[in-house]
């Protein structure tokens, strides 16, 4: 089985040589650019993973024990996350080097709960005005269950669509300071556990820094 979104030489090279690309990037640049990575970012479909998809994970792991970029895996749903966490647990990653990107997607709680047990960050993309209280409910389970410095939250702002007028309809940049942010007050939040979500949580997330078992 094949994704249609993945190189061929995906496919072709072991997880050590994928891994050896990224920490080349790391060290020299990306390509002719004097661009460098600040994460590694990894995509998953549902669970149970694929062998494609496992040899991703594995080498995200190894080029985190030689970077210290943290990995963002955009990932397909609950199950899928706790193979992620198992392969990177497996070569010797910690959880909090992980970001399990979209974990809105799960609507098993349970799944949440476990991720963030681990250490693990659960992020919940793609807030607009229109699912506010799912998304400030998602937040409030996890923070009554103490793993408020679990959790990330974006936006997904913009979107692209091949052959639509203007690449479609653009998502604004403002849903979570004019919408959601009033909405956490109103729900009981405090100012420092909006801090805690806003500012604290990404920043823990995002320093380059070795995690090791």
């Amino acid at each position: 089985m094949e994704e249609k979104f993945l190189p061929e030489y995906t496919y072709k090279e072991s997880a050590e040589q994928l891994a050896e690309r990224w920490i080349t990037e790391w060290e020299k640049g990306i390509g002719d650019t004097s661009i460098y990575p600040g994460i590694i970012k990894i995509g998953v479909d549902n669970g149970p993973l694929i062998p494609v998809s496992k040899k991703l994970v594995k080498a995200a792991a190894l080029a985190h024990l030689k970077t210290g970029l943290s990995i963002s895996g955009h990932t397909g749903d609950g199950k899928a996350a706790m193979e992620e966490l198992e392969i990177l647990s497996e070569h010797g990653v910690a959880p909090n080097a992980f970001r399990w990107v979209h974990a809105q997607n799960e609507k098993n709680f349970d799944y949440h709960l476990k991720a963030a047990k681990t250490g693990a960050f659960v992020e919940f993309d793609y807030i607009r005005p229109d699912n506010i209280q799912e998304y400030v409910g998602n937040v409030r389970k996890l923070r009554d269950e103490g793993y408020l410095n679990r959790i990330l939250i974006s936006q997904d702002a913009g979107w692209y669509r091949v052959g639509e007028p203007n690449g479609g309809k653009f998502a604004p940049y403002s849903p979570i300071l004019k919408t959601f942010v009033p909405a956490l007050k109103d729900a009981g939040f405090t100012q420092k556990e909006i801090d805690q979500l806003l500012i604290h949580n990404p920043r823990e997330s995002l320093i380059i820094r070795k995690r090791k078992l």
